[in-house]
């Protein structure tokens, strides 16, 4: 079964609902608005959003390894000859 939540529970998820929207939409006053609603009902969720902040700055420090490891290997194909002479 489903177990009853309360009202600052239901407030809150309305909050991080806003919250994503104008995230999403670059509206960040509203965002950081929403963010202390959040907060105000909610104060645990601070643990929450320090793992949030913790896995987008991981996700963030791969993609731009990525992104230079793509740039490193299409500049090979783009000059094969100067891999040929980075492999003597």
């Amino acid at each position: 079964m489903l177990k009853a939540v309360g009202a600052r529970h239901i407030l809150a998820g309305c909050c991080g609902n806003l919250k994503n929207i104008y995230s999403s939409g670059a509206d960040w006053t509203r965002a950081l608005s929403a963010l202390d609603r959040i907060l105000l009902l909610e104060p645990r969720a601070i643990d929450d959003l320090l793992e949030t902040r913790d896995r987008v700055r991981t996700a963030r420090m791969f993609r731009s390894r990525l992104e230079i490891s793509r740039a490193y290997h299409a500049g090979a194909r783009a000059f094969p000859m100067l891999t040929a002479r980075a492999n003597r």
